[in-house]
This record gives structure tokens, sequence and C-alpha cells, in this order.
């Protein structure tokens, strides 16, 4: 990220931090990776950091819910 515009960064930190605030403790830590790397990725190519941080929430919400189905599919 060091290739960055520090304001650049600067914002994608508040925004990675914004996004994580509902996870319980700022969420964990792959789910913060996913997303900072979405957001790095906006940022390269120029997109809206806001929209790709709700597009990595909802692809980080999908992974959750489809590990708590199969665990609960997995259990007597």
């Amino acid at each position: 990220m060091t290739d960055l515009d520090p304001n650049l960064q600067a914002a994608i930190a508040k925004v990675l931090d914004s996004s994580c605030q509902d996870f319980l403790a700022g969420g964990d830590q792959e789910s913060r990776r996913y997303i900072f790397a979405r957001l790095v990725e906006a940022a390269r190519k120029g997109r809206d950091l806001n929209h790709a941080a709700r597009n990595a929430l909802a692809v980080v919400e999908g992974r959750r819910m489809l590990k708590e189905y199969q665990a609960a599919r997995a259990s007597p």
C-alpha cells in the first residue's frame, strides 16, 4: 500500500475501520484482510471506496452465513 498517496491510504483506513465496526471486536483478521485488499484494488482503479467496501462486506457476510449453514447441517 506504500505506493498509494498518503491521503488515499488514510481514506482506505477510514473506510476499512468504518466497514468493520459492525463486526464483533472490529471483525476477524481474515475478513479485514479481504476487505482491505478489495479497497486497495478499488483505489488503484480509481473506483469508489465505499461501494467496494459494501461489496466486500456482502461477500464476507455470505461466507459467514455459508459456514454457519454448513456447521448446522453437520451437527446431529
